[in-house]
């Protein structure tokens, strides 16, 4: 005599397997997207299909391959997007019922090249390394202050700031023109 539990869950494991099966033979759209000229995968470009109302997009793995599960049965139109490449016309591909449809899409690069680069750069005459730099540079001894330092010190007014170094001395004020005084320590005379 057969146990009823037993043969439910003979009869429920027979469905689950059985549907798997069937799942693994559903309408399929793979493929794989490289580049026209060197072959390369295009990792993360995206892939879109479209059939009437229905879109479906999905990206591209590491290998360049791509693919689509549960399509219906039909004529689907693919396109291909990726930065830096022409976007694929629609290309028609047919999905059959129960088997896998394969297409594979080169894509053209759309950059352009350049004749020319140029790059420039500035540093900041308000820093102490500045400061260091114009001290280190200069034809006779001076004591630089930056913007920086100017900035730290409690005095109120820039000329204070300046009795604090010795008597020759220049203050940098950023891209404005630096100036140079010759004031005893004390200050100017009044």
């Amino acid at each position: 005599m057969v146990n009823p539990y037993h043969f439910k869950k003979t009869a429920f494991l027979v469905f689950v397997l059985l549907g798997f099966c069937v799942s693994s033979f559903a309408q399929t759209l793979w493929g794989k997207v490289f580049d026209l000229k060197t072959g390369e995968p295009l990792t993360g470009a995206s892939v879109s299909v479209e059939k009437g109302g229905f879109k479906q997009f999905i990206a591209v793995n590491l290998d360049g391959s791509y693919v689509f599960r549960n399509l219906k049965p039909g004529n689907y139109q693919v396109q291909v997007y990726f930065i830096g490449y022409k976007t694929t016309a629609g290309k028609e591909v047919e999905v059959s019922r129960d088997a896998v449809s394969t297409l594979n899409i080169k894509m053209e690069n759309a950059s352009t090249s350049l004749v020319e680069v140029m790059v420039k750069g500035s540093t900041s005459k308000e820093t102490d390394r500045s400061a260091r730099g114009i001290e280190k540079n200069a034809s006779s001894i001076e004591n630089v202050l930056s913007a920086n330092t100017i900035q730290l010190l409690p005095d109120v007014t820039v000329a204070n700031a300046l009795q604090r170094v010795k008597r020759r001395y220049r203050a940098a004020f950023g891209q404005r023109r630096r100036q140079i005084c010759d004031y005893p320590r004390d200050g100017p005379a009044v």
